[in-house]
């Protein structure tokens, strides 16, 4: 055999490849798309140094962003993309004049030292209160639903935490009674949507014509879906005269009836002119989320029920106190 033919049996097709068409089109496909990512991740580390709650809060999300734009910025999108200083400056707006009110309100004669408290609250220290203790789920429940029971005109409830079992059921059938009864009611629950409580559970409060609403954070890709900014108060008031406040919320597990055993926590019964500021507290998350302006409600200064000065102070993320700027 020859060397030709040998050549001819080891030979190999040729194939040809146009030069200058697909690797050259993948490689712009790929800076277009990398330069997006770019430009996107410094736009939201941008709005995260803008929006951000705190500088700490501003500094993870830029770090974030930077080490993994993609993930980073998804993330912050999702989560984070909040416009907090709006917020702030939304619900201080909303806010205005609620916590300066009429001069007749009870005031000490002497400097205390709830002094500085009540320029943070714009509030003033109040005399003539007296405060009772319910050092447990239980006593605190009994209380609760006996002062339910005795109302006659207005009750306002706030709770982080309701749930559907046989202490929220039972808050849930007196306020109804209550209801059905004449009093006017008006209940703050900050639930999450999809994981709140139910519509049968509501369906009887709203039928008695209870008021029932959740408190407004700042808003974002998930809307009213967000992990923090959440209201954490406790608060009944009962007729305008009597307030309970505490660190309760309304399920078994505070009597002890949980996977994790006696849970230890404390709510505390009050009297006096110091309950007209509690209820501004009430007033001004109701106003926040509904629009509605309850503050009338709490216009008069109440009459002494005992010895003790008291403020009611309950700062919130929307106050320069907040971010530690005070004076």
């Amino acid at each position: 055999m020859s060397h030709a033919k040998t050549d001819q049996i080891n030979a190999k097709p040729t194939r040809c490849v146009a030069r200058g068409s697909m690797p050259e089109f993948v490689t712009i496909g790929n800076t277009v798309i990398a330069t997006a990512i770019i430009v996107v991740s410094l736009g939201a580390a941008y709005r995260a140094l803008l929006t951000s709650r705190t500088p700490q809060g501003a500094t993870a999300w830029i770090l974030l962003i930077l080490l993994l734009p993609l993930l980073g910025t998804l993330v912050y999108f999702v989560f984070g993309h909040a416009d907090y200083k709006g917020f702030a400056r939304d619900r201080q707006k909303s806010d205005k004049g609620m916590f300066n009110g009429p001069s007749d309100r009870v005031r000490p004669k002497t400097a205390s030292r709830l002094d500085p408290f009540a320029r943070i609250a714009g509030l003033p220290i109040t005399e003539g209160n007296t405060m009772s203790l319910l050092i447990d789920g239980d006593a605190t429940f009994k209380a609760l639903t006996e002062a339910i029971n005795r109302a006659t005109s207005r009750i306002y409830v706030q709770f982080y935490t309701i749930e559907d079992d046989h202490i929220g059921r039972a808050l849930r059938d007196a306020l109804v009674e209550r209801a059905r009864a004449g009093v006017e009611i008006w209940v703050l629950h900050d639930e999450l949507p999809f994981f709140g409580l139910s519509r049968a559970f509501k369906k009887p409060m709203i039928a008695a014509g209870i008021r029932i609403t959740r408190p407004q954070g700042p808003k974002r890709v998930l809307g009213p879906f967000q992990l923090n900014y959440r209201n954490h108060r406790k608060l009944v008031i009962i007729d305008g005269t009597v307030a309970f406040t505490g660190g309760l919320n309304v399920s078994k597990t505070y009597i002890g009836e949980s996977s994790i055993g006696a849970w230890r926590d404390t709510f505390a019964r009050v009297e006096g002119p110091v309950v007209q500021q509690l209820g501004l507290h009430f007033a001004s998350d109701w106003l926040w989320s509904t629009g509605e302006d309850l503050s009338s409600h709490f216009a008069e200064t109440l009459p002494a029920a005992g010895s003790s000065r008291a403020l009611s102070l309950a700062p919130s993320p929307a106050e320069d106190l907040a971010a530690g700027n005070l004076y």
